[in-house]
C-alpha cells in the first residue's frame, strides 16, 4: 500500500534536504543521535528518542530533491518490523513539499 503525505517546509529545497541526510540537522528537530552514509547501499540510524530507534538503508539519493530509504523500527538491535520503503522528495519552491511513504 501506498501512503502519501506531504509536509510543507517553509524552507527552500537544499536546506529541507538537508533537515534529514545531515546529522547535525536531525539532531537540532527529531533525533537525538543520529549516523547517515548518503549514498545507495549506505545505512542510516536514527534515535529518535532512547531506546527508540529506526534504521535502514539508503536505496537512492538525487541531493537536494529526494532520497529513497528503508524503514524500520531497530530497537536494542532487534528489528521489531520490516524494513519498508519510504521516498523523501522535495518538489518546487519554498515551501517545500514532501512525503511518500510506502508501507
Amino acid at each position: 500500500m501506498i501512503f502519501d503525505k506531504s509536509v510543507v517546509v517553509p524552507l527552500d529545497p537544499d536546506a529541507t534536504f538537508a533537515l534529514i541526510t545531515q546529522p547535525d540537522r536531525l539532531r537540532r528537530w527529531m533525533a537525538v543521535a543520529a549516523r547517515v552514509e548518503l549514498r545507495p547501499g549506505g545505512d542510516y540510524r536514527w534515535t529518535v528518542t532512547p531506546g527508540h530507534t529506526v534504521a535502514g538503508t539508503i536505496v537512492d539519493v538525487e541531493p537536494g530533491k529526494r532520497v529513497v530509504y528503508t524503514w524500520g523500527w531497530d530497537d536494542d538491535g532487534d528489528r521489531d518490523e520490516p524494513s519498508r520503503p519510504n521516498r523523501s522528495q522535495c518538489d518546487g519552491d519554498p515551501p517545500t513539499d514532501w512525503g511518500r511513504h510506502q508501507i
